[in-house]
């Protein structure tokens, strides 16, 4: 009996751990998160920096993937042939900031609306 008893404390103890346990990788994440992303902003955005560059200079007549092609070389000549490793992050943020854009530019639109439709009279 003492055995059972024992293992039932045991046990509970054991979930009193996991649960604290699975309440910490929150904060650790949450910091490690900020780390990479101070580790990488500097890297992506000059990249962006090539790839206005290289959009300024060759707007037409160019692919994007060509444009993408010539931002990288760009960028590897600046920075002693090292390749832009973090593409996958760069496109990540082009995609983030065009959905937020189009949020802004949805709401402005909506917002507009409602004051042509309620300041004109046209809704009661």
């Amino acid at each position: 009996m003492e055995r059972v008893g024992s293992q039932i404390n045991i046990g509970r103890m054991l979930l009193k751990n996991t649960t604290k346990a699975q309440r910490s990788p929150a904060r650790e994440t949450r910091n490690q998160l900020k780390i990479y992303w101070d580790r990488i902003k500097k890297p992506v955005g000059e990249f962006h920096g090539c790839w206005v560059r290289t959009n300024s200079v060759y707007k037409s007549g160019y692919s994007d993937d060509q444009l993408m092609e010539m931002a990288e070389k760009m960028y590897a000549s600046e920075h002693k042939d090292k390749e832009f490793m973090l593409k996958h992050m760069y496109h990540l943020s082009l995609t983030l900031v065009i959905l937020l854009s189009t949020m802004y530019a949805t709401y402005y639109l909506y917002s507009w609306i409602v004051i042509v439709m309620y300041g004109s009279g046209l809704q009661k």
